[in-house]
């Protein structure tokens, strides 16, 4: 079993036909992959240490698991030689799930849903020995000195604090680390780009050093094990969960930080885009749910400005329904819900996991530990994993 491999790069992937907006864009059974690039992009890593590679195949329905899997598989063929790779799917969720060890928190394991993925993104390395996890998305190119950089301040003190979460920006096509903004006058809701850009100004604004930050991206996130084997990703959050993530860690205690020099160029394709109507739907279920999380934690929207905090205000609820009435139509609002359906479901999806959210975050760091400790269950873990 490869426990002595202690740094590990896990790759989301996301497979299918986004009809429910479960996922913004995963890719066609059929269609051009953007993980190549990526991977390439990893051999290419100057001076880096030894690192395992771990794909996880997502597809957005079960049926669509298998036909994914075997798409990836063809996809990773020829970097057999020049990564160390292994992969995870639906089925080695289930097989995880189906543990006796798993059985506290078994619930909420599976490939489905970005915070039940992100997890798994931590458990599957965690189990196998990691102490370090660097999670990137399958439409990204890294640098060739990213893995370089990543362990520049990783595990050290900043001051009183140690570092055990890090992140960087995402740059498109030109370089830039700003999203486009709508016109003035749109609502705050609406103009979520606004605040991520006045986010991202205070923090490139000091190239040379860490901030302790408000935001972060799930496809250039580092995990110390000091970080990951006591902080969980929450699998009831609908969409955001990069962000909901450091809210937990700032629950528990635990920072992130920002190196400005730590970034990636972000490539999104435009295969299948989710309805904008569906993402707010998932964003005002998610600020919502935050909202509560945060106060019931005894922390403040404020701490989370300018981004996430400003749209974890009360306010939120009603340009959220504004602008749900704005952009919707009949058949979205029998897609998806009316506004006020949503904002219905809202409410009782933030009273009906948010005690859960908690219980399994108290429940995963004696998870974790056992798992690594039998080695039983690593040495099938790494069988699955590993013979692809």
């Amino acid at each position: 079993m490869s426990k002595n491999l202690p740094i590990w790069v896990v790759i989301p992937t996301y497979w299918g036909h986004s009809g429910r907006a479960l996922y913004d864009h995963p890719t066609p059974l059929q269609g051009q992959s953007t993980l190549p690039r990526l991977l390439d992009s990893l051999v290419s890593q100057i001076n880096a240490p030894d690192f395992q590679v771990l794909v996880l195949v997502a597809a957005v329905t079960q049926k669509e698991n298998e036909k994914a899997r075997v798409r990836v598989i063809q996809l990773l063929a020829p970097f057999q030689d020049r990564l160390k790779l292994s992969l995870a799917d639906g089925h080695t969720a289930e097989w995880i799930r189906g543990s006796s060890l798993m059985k506290k928190i078994s619930s909420s394991i599976s490939m489905q849903g970005y915070g039940n993925i992100r997890n798994l993104q931590l458990l599957i390395p965690a189990s196998l020995g990691a102490d370090v996890i660097v999670a990137l998305d399958d439409d990204e190119v890294v640098p060739e000195d990213y893995l370089i950089r990543a362990f520049k301040w990783l595990g050290k003190k900043l001051g009183n604090r140690s570092v055990t979460g890090l992140g960087g920006p995402y740059l498109d096509s030109r370089g830039s680390p700003y999203l486009p903004e709508p016109e003035r006058g749109t609502n705050l809701f609406a103009a979520k780009s606004v605040l991520i850009n006045q986010t991202m100004r205070e923090l490139m604004a000091k190239p040379y050093r860490l901030i302790e930050t408000s935001m972060i991206f799930g496809g250039n996130m580092i995990f110390h094990r000091k970080l990951f084997s006591q902080v969980c990703f929450d699998p009831a959050i609908p969409r955001g969960e990069d962000i909901d993530y450091l809210i937990n860690a700032k629950i528990a205690g635990e920072s992130f930080f920002f190196d400005p020099e730590l970034g990636i160029t972000h490539l999104p394709p435009r295969q299948y885009e989710s309805p904008e109507y569906g993402k707010m739907k998932q964003d005002l279920i998610r600020f919502s749910y935050e909202r509560e999380k945060i106060l019931h934690a005894g922390l403040n929207p404020s701490d989370f400005s300018p981004y996430p905090g400003c749209l974890l205000d009360e306010e939120v609820i009603r340009l959220a329904l504004e602008t749900l009435s704005a952009i919707g139509s009949e058949a979205l609002a029998e897609r998806f819900g009316t506004p006020e359906e949503i904002f219905i479901e809202a409410g009782e999806h933030a009273e009906r996991h948010l005690p859960r959210y908690f219980e399994f975050a108290e429940l995963w760091p004696g998870v974790l530990e056992e798992a690594l400790r039998v080695d039983s269950f690593g040495r099938e873990l790494w069988r699955m994993c590993s013979e692809f």
